[in-house]
């Protein structure tokens, strides 16, 4: 479940998984638009984490994130926002998880 905060801008927050689960990196299942944002792993993970669409498997976006690593996605060329509600991921270990960071579009 994930803890978010909307502040001047911005979209902060922390998600933990459940393993063998495929969650939203947010809870909305409305619209949320963002120019740029960036995943980091929790330094404490001991499993990987996968991120993606909806159907994200162990085989995710670059074959998956470690404990400390960052997954970085920056403003889009092809249109002005980034559909973070469309973002997904799945962890190895239950209770690994990520915080996260979003400039709101």
């Amino acid at each position: 479940m994930p803890i978010i905060n909307r502040i001047d801008g911005w979209l902060s927050g922390a998600s933990t998984g459940t393993a063998g689960t495929t969650e939203r990196v947010t809870e909305a299942t409305a619209q949320v638009k963002v120019s740029s944002y960036s995943l980091v792993c929790f330094p404490g993970n001991s499993g990987t984490i996968y991120f993606g669409g909806s159907a994200v498997a162990t085989n995710g976006i670059d074959s998956g994130y470690a404990a400390g690593d960052e997954f970085v996605v920056p403003v889009r060329t092809s249109k002005n926002f980034h559909e973070l509600q469309e973002v997904y991921f799945r962890v190895d270990t239950t209770g690994d998880g990520f915080d996260f960071v979003a400039a709101l579009a």
